[in-house]
């Protein structure tokens, strides 16, 4: 007869946000009904989806781990209020570390509270790709970093969002090693391609006669009603003309747009939007 598998501690290694680590033990037994390992409930060797790393059961059996780590999470927002990735507070005066690559031009922090407020760089590391913005805020619920937190391989890593339950699980496949470079030294700007303007059309013999004008357009020069007739000097008639007119052009550009309204022709200038949300490279 086999011995009861005893319970036992995971040492895990909390990933607060983008890359900060938090030493934390996590209470784990074996035997628990919610415990990762138990009956997969079917026959053969294969694991059901829920016992998978990042599997519901798996999941639900660390959500403990989260506990108040979850307040030193903020999410970073772009100037159109999109969500463009995580952060963590490491210091209670409003110093918060992300990733550098991909954080926009003009950052906003969402607090756990849901304050939202406006950053500022203060200093980026290209070759960890780790950036430090600050906010003016105090009394942040700043996370304990580790001085050296002991990478086993084979460790549970969870990565700490904004909901209850990890954001994601990992594990330590490879102990820490010394890389030979060279490394990024710099960070630069985005190169995104632009989107298409966010307009829809009505049927028109006319032309390209506006329907409706979305996003951050919606506040601009565009309205519905209006003829276009070029964007980027392009001519403007169809959709796939509309799909096209932007081609070569980068987001954050600006273009001019002829129009035909209230039976006069204008010119507009727009700001292009990125197929993705802006952030920095590396390089």
């Amino acid at each position: 007869m086999s011995a009861k598998p005893r319970a036992s501690t995971i040492d895990c290694l909390a990933f607060v946000g983008p890359g900060m680590l938090s030493a934390r033990n996590a209470p784990f037994d074996p035997t628990a009904p919610n415990a990762v390992g138990q009956e997969s409930g079917r026959s053969g060797s294969a694991l059901p989806l829920k016992l998978w790393t990042n599997g519901a059961t798996t999941l639900e059996a660390l959500t403990p781990l989260v506990g108040d780590l979850r307040g030193s999470v903020v999410t970073i927002l772009d100037e159109n209020d999109q969500q463009v990735l995580l952060g963590t507070v490491v210091r209670s005066d409003g110093l918060i570390a992300t990733i550098a690559s991909q954080l926009p031009k003009y950052p906003k922090c969402r607090l756990s509270d849901g304050r939202v407020r406006p950053a500022t760089v203060a200093g980026m590391d290209a070759a960890f790709d780790l950036a430090l913005v600050q906010i003016a805020a105090t009394e942040l619920p700043a996370i304990d970093l580790a001085d050296k937190p002991q990478q086993v391989a084979g460790a549970i890593l969870a990565a700490i969002g904004t909901d209850r339950a990890p954001a994601a699980i990992g594990i330590v496949s490879v102990p820490e090693r010394t890389l030979p470079g060279p490394f990024p030294t710099k960070v630069l700007p985005p190169v995104i391609p632009a989107a298409w303007p966010n307009v829809s059309r009505s049927a028109s013999d006319a032309g390209f006669l506006v329907s409706f004008v979305y996003g951050a357009l919606a506040n601009g020069d565009i309205h519905a009603g209006d003829l276009l007739l070029s964007i980027a000097g392009k001519p403007i008639r169809t959709d796939e003309d509309l799909f096209t007119c932007v081609a070569g052009h980068l987001g954050g550009e600006s273009v001019a747009v002829r129009l035909m309204r209230d039976g006069q022709e204008q010119e507009v200038t727009i700001r292009l939007d990125a197929i993705s949300k802006p952030g920095f490279s590396t390089g």
